[in-house]
C-alpha cells in the first residue's frame, strides 16, 4: 500500500511537470559553468536554508553541479550511513527520532542531496509531529527525484537517467515501483552505464539504464 501511494505521488509529480512543457535537454556543460561560479554557492545556501521556492532548474544546477565541486565524492559518508542504518534496524529498543535526526544531519551536512537520508529525515519529523519540517524535506526529496526523472526515461542508454551516486539508482527504482534482480556495468560508445534488470512489473519494463559518468571512477 505504501509503495502504491508513493508511486502514485511520484508519477503525479512527473506528469504535472511534463504537462507544462517545462523540460529541456540536460546540458551538463552549462551546469558545470554554473557549478564553478559563486552563483552555485548562493543557490546551495538557499537549499540548505530550506527554501521551498527553488525550481526544478535550480535543483538540476544543484544536484548535477555537486559533481563538479572539488570535494565531491559519490562514496562520501558511507560509515555514517552505516551507523544510521544499524540504529534503525536495531530491534532491542524503540527508535528515538531525535537521535535519527542527529545521525541524518551529520550525513546531510556533507551530502545534502542524499535521497534516502532526506526521506528518513522527512519521516522522523513526521513521527515527532513537526509537519512543517516534514513537508520541507518531502519537497526536497521529491524534487531531486523529479530532477533525475527529467534527465531521461531510462529505457535505453541514449535516454539513460543521469545520477551522481549508486544509491540514487535504487531510490529511483523504488519510486517507480520496480525491484532490481541484476546490476550490470556496460560501456557504450565510451560512456559508462549501470543497467539494472528488474523483476516482472505492471509497466512491463525489463531494464533501466543509468548514466554514471559523473562519478564512475572518481573517489
Amino acid at each position: 500500500m505504501k509503495r502504491t501511494i508513493l508511486l502514485s505521488l511520484f508519477l503525479g509529480i512527473v506528469l504535472t511537470y511534463f504537462s507544462y512543457g517545462q523540460t529541456k535537454e540536460l546540458d551538463l556543460k552549462e551546469i558545470q559553468r554554473f557549478a564553478t561560479s559563486t552563483d552555485y554557492d548562493d543557490l546551495l545556501e538557499r537549499y540548505i536554508d530550506n527554501d521551498v521556492t527553488l525550481t526544478i532548474d535550480d535543483y538540476r544546477n544543484l544536484y548535477y553541479g555537486q559533481a563538479y565541486q572539488s570535494d565531491f565524492s559519490a562514496y562520501k559518508n558511507s560509515d555514517k550511513e552505516t551507523k544510521l542504518w544499524n540504529y534503525l534496524q536495531n530491534k532491542t529498543s524503540p527508535v528515538n527520532y531525535d537521535t535519527v535526526l542527529n545521525y541524518a544531519a551529520e550525513i546531510l551536512e556533507e551530502s545534502p542531496f542524499n535521497i534516502l537520508v532526506l526521506t528518513i529525515t522527512m519521516d522522523a519529523y513526521k513521527k515527532l509531529g513537526d509537519e512543517e519540517k516534514s513537508h520541507i524535506y518531502s519537497v526536497k526529496f521529491q524534487r531531486i527525484l523529479l530532477t533525475i526523472a527529467s534527465s531521461g526515461d531510462g529505457l535505453k542508454a541514449k535516454s539513460a537517467m543521469v545520477v551522481t551516486c549508486i544509491h540514487d539508482e535504487y531510490a529511483m527504482l523504488g519510486m517507480l515501483g520496480l525491484e532490481s534482480k541484476m546490476q550490470e556495468l556496460v560501456n557504450i560508445g565510451g560512456k559508462y552505464y549501470d543497467v539494472l534488470t528488474v523483476k516482472k512489473n505492471q509497466q512491463k519494463i525489463k531494464k533501466v539504464y543509468f548514466d554514471i559518468n559523473l562519478f564512475y571512477g572518481k573517489m
